[in-house]
């Protein structure tokens, strides 16, 4: 197995279909140098990269023509940028968070990444919705 193309965890793996199935968070991405972004239709290929350089297989490619192949994948930053209010600050950000935390998150993402946590919190913020395992389903 080439290097670049590691087995990837069953965390980062649930991290990519939440993404792919969040078409709000996918439909606002700018797509900037540093994302993060998963290739779902290559070879069946998984390729986590930066925007700067596409290597997918251990071959440069041009990347204007797989963007349409893309899943991005926001970092923490990125997802908090997107769920801050102009009049929010650090605090209150934070305590917004910790109340999802105490909540929704402490249930469905007890055994996710930081990033898991942080999409579901945006999630729940712009959608009032929360992971259910496969899909992103409306809060009751």
């Amino acid at each position: 197995m080439d290097q670049d193309q590691k087995e990837i965890s069953a965390e980062t793996y649930e991290y990519i279909k939440m993404n792919e199935k969040a078409i709000s968070i996918q439909e606002i991405w700018q797509k900037k140098p540093c994302d993060i972004f998963y290739f779902k239709n290559y070879n069946s290929a998984i390729s986590i990269m930066s925007v700067d350089k596409v290597k997918i297989l251990g071959v440069d490619e041009d990347l204007i023509m797989h963007w349409w192949t893309c899943i991005w994948l926001p970092r923490v930053d990125n997802l908090q940028d997107i769920v801050q209010k102009e009049d929010d600050t650090a605090l209150a950000l934070h305590n917004r968070f910790h109340s999802f935390v105490r909540g929704f998150g402490r249930i469905a993402f007890c055994k996710g990444s930081m990033e898991q946590l942080w999409l579901g919190f945006v999630m729940k913020d712009l959608e009032d919705t929360i992971w259910d395992g496969d899909e992103w389903v409306p809060c009751v």
